[in-house]
C-alpha cells in the first residue's frame, strides 16, 4: 500500500511573496528542473477560481477574525503549509478526476478540522515528477494567529494517524508514513522491519539519500521565501542557508564546536547569492552565542 506524505512548512511574512511565486508558477524560469512548463496549465487550486495575491490572502483571513488591536508580530506565523502527496505509483492508479477528488478530500479535512475560511490556497500540481498539493492554512484560533496553538505536536500526531484514516473511508488506498525519521514519521518498530528488508549497505544508502533530499529541501524553500530569482547553488551556500534556516527558526548550536563550524559556515558563504544582510545578522548572532552562552572570554581568538 502506498504511504501518505504529509509535511508542514511554516512561513512567515516574508515567505509569502516566493511561495506564491512557485506555487502559481510566476516565475519565467524555473529553479526546480523537475517543473515542466508545457504541463502546468495543468495546475489548479481547489479553493480560488484565479491566482491571488498571498500577502492580501492571508492579512485578510486575519483581519475578519483577529480579536482585539494588538499588533501582529513581524516574526509571526502566517501560513502553515502542507505538501501533500503520495508515490507515483498511488498516482498512476488513479485517473484525472481521482486525482482531484483525492487532493479534495484533504482539503475537506483540514477544513473540517481547522475552519474552511483559514484555508487560504490549495495549489495542485501535475507538471512536476509526481502529483503534489501546497495547501496554505492560515493558524487562527479563537481571534488569535497562533501556529503553535493551532499546530502542537499533538495535533500534528493525529493529523498523521487521522487523515490516511480519513482519506480511506473515501475509498483511496493508502496508509501513514513511516515515522521516526528527521522529518518526525518513523516509528521504531516500522525502522527496524525497514533495516530487516534490505541490506545493510542499501539501509545506509537509502538513510544518506533521505538526508541529503531533506536538507535540499530545506534550500530549495529557504530560496523560495528569500532570494527566489536564484537558479544555480554552491556548496558553500548551501551550507550557510542550512544554517541560516536553523537560526531564524529559534534553533541554536548544542555545542561550541557546532556554532563554531556554523559561523564558519557563514562567513564562508560572503560573496554568494545570499542576502549580505541575513549573513550578517547570523554572523552577529552565532558570535555572541559563541561569547555569551558559551561563556568565551571576551576577546579570545577563536580559532576561525
Amino acid at each position: 500500500m502506498s504511504m501518505m506524505v504529509a509535511t508542514m512548512k511554516k512561513m512567515k511574512n516574508g515567505n509569502l511573496g516566493g511561495i506564491q511565486k512557485h506555487n502559481q508558477r510566476e516565475f519565467e524560469n524555473h529553479s526546480n528542473e523537475d517543473i515542466d512548463p508545457e504541463r502546468s496549465d495543468m495546475n489548479y487550486d481547489l479553493v480560488n477560481d484565479e491566482k491571488i495575491n498571498y500577502n492580501e490572502k492571508v492579512n485578510q483571513i486575519i483581519d475578519e477574525q483577529r480579536v482585539g488591536t494588538r499588533a501582529i508580530r513581524k516574526d509571526a506565523v502566517k501560513v502553515d503549509e502542507w505538501i501533500i502527496s503520495s508515490d507515483r505509483e498511488f498516482f498512476n492508479n488513479l485517473d484525472s478526476e481521482q486525482t482531484k477528488e483525492f487532493f479534495q478530500s484533504v482539503v475537506d479535512y483540514f477544513s473540517e478540522n481547522f475552519g474552511k475560511q483559514n484555508v487560504a490556497y490549495a495549489n495542485v500540481h501535475l507538471d512536476e515528477t509526481t502529483p503534489h498539493m501546497h495547501m496554505g492554512v492560515v493558524p487562527m484560533k479563537d481571534g488569535k494567529l497562533s501556529s503553535k496553538t493551532v499546530f502542537t505536536r499533538e495535533k500534528l500526531t493525529e493529523i498523521q494517524e487521522q487523515l490516511p484514516q480519513y482519506l480511506n473511508a473515501k475509498g483511496f488506498d493508502i496508509e501513514r508514513g513511516i515515522e521516526g525519521s528527521k522529518s518526525k514519521h518513523h516509528d521504531t518498530s516500522e525502522y527496524k522491519k525497514l533495516k530487516e528488508n534490505i541490506t545493510k549497505e542499501q539501509f545506509e544508502d537509502l538513510s544518506y539519500k533521505l538526508d541529503q533530499a531533506e536538507k535540499r529541501n530545506i534550500v530549495y524553500q529557504d530560496i523560495l521565501g528569500n532570494d527566489f530569482k536564484v537558479k544555480t547553488i554552491e556548496p558553500r551556500e548551501m551550507k550557510a542557508r542550512l544554517v541560516l534556516n536553523d537560526l531564524e527558526r529559534g534553533i541554536q548550536p548544542s555545542n561550541l564546536d557546532q556554532a563554531k563550524e556554523w559561523l564558519r559556515n557563514l562567513k564562508n558563504a560572503v560573496g554568494t547569492k545570499i542576502d549580505p544582510s541575513r549573513l550578517v545578522k547570523g554572523i552577529d548572532k552565532l558570535e555572541k552565542i559563541i561569547k555569551v552562552v558559551f561563556k568565551v572570554v571576551k576577546g579570545m581568538t577563536l580559532g576561525l
